[in-house]
């Protein structure tokens, strides 16, 4: 039987607990932007905002979150 190696993690997808505060949950996300957590999942699923399932987990990267936020801001026309 082949032996298994452990793939390549890059020091920003580590889960010690400096790294688990730059990631957010739904839940969050959801009440950042005052809506319902089934349509931060929706939005994930389109792709809108960014960010990674672990089995039936989601997590948001915080930085990514507010910078799509940053996007979305609605400007008034003078």
């Amino acid at each position: 039987m082949p032996e298994l190696t452990k793939p390549a993690v890059s020091s920003s997808m580590t889960t010690n607990s400096s790294n688990q505060s730059q990631l957010i949950t739904a839940a969050e996300a959801a009440k950042s932007l005052m809506v319902r957590v089934p349509t931060i999942h929706v939005y994930i699923r389109k792709g809108i905002i960014p960010a990674f399932k672990f089995g039936d987990t989601v997590r948001i990267p915080r930085d990514e979150f507010y910078q799509w936020l940053e996007t979305t801001r609605v400007v008034p026309q003078p």
